[in-house]
């Protein structure tokens, strides 16, 4: 189970979360998507929000089962679009709903991706946290500051996101013609 997350919004999780569970299922490995951005639910617009999802299963209104859909697309991959938006979603992620979905889901498929909100200033990323086996920490060029890599250390070091891969994305922004120095990485 992969957690992926960022610091900010308008980093790439979800373009990145999304592309690696297509590339794992062309592989022919069973793969789920969750999108458990419970605010913004920007990677369930892919598949058109279906209405139903990990919010609907996380209050007990809806079996596992309704709640995974399978990509048209790619039959190796199915995903759990967010459903109905809740107004307590930090809440709804802390009952043992969540961790139950994991221990399920895990003996089901080969790989896991779990699209979660940036950790700036919500704690949904470091609940999910605790039922993963690798973070991917997607950093954007021109929005992290280099100033503040000290909070990934941080993140890593206290096991806060576990195993932590980072992928630098729109790296490319900043390497036309040479090198070019900046605050931001």
């Amino acid at each position: 189970i992969f957690l992926i997350t960022s610091m900010y919004v308008g980093s790439g999780k979800s373009f990145i979360s999304l592309n690696l569970s297509v590339a794992v299922a062309i592989q022919n490995k069973k793969v789920l998507f969750i999108d458990a951005d419970l605010r913004r639910a920007s990677a369930s617009r892919i598949w058109n929000s279906p209405l139903l999802g990990l919010s609907n299963y996380l209050n007990g209104s809806l079996n596992l089962k309704s709640a995974i859909y399978r990509d048209k697309k790619y039959p190796n991959l199915h995903y759990m679009p967010v459903g109905t938006q809740p107004p307590n979603p930090t809440e709804l992620l802390t009952n043992n709903r969540f961790r139950e979905l994991c221990d399920v889901v895990r003996e089901e498929y080969d790989y896991i991706f779990i699209d979660t909100p940036p950790m700036e200033n919500i704690a949904d990323a470091s609940i999910i946290a605790k039922y993963v086996d690798r973070s991917i920490f997607v950093v954007r060029v021109g929005m992290f500051k280099r100033n503040r890599l000290y909070q990934l250390e941080e993140f890593n070091q206290s096991n806060l996101i576990k195993k932590m891969l980072i992928v630098l994305n729109e790296s490319t922004q900043f390497n036309q013609g040479g090198y070019r120095y900046s605050d931001y990485y």
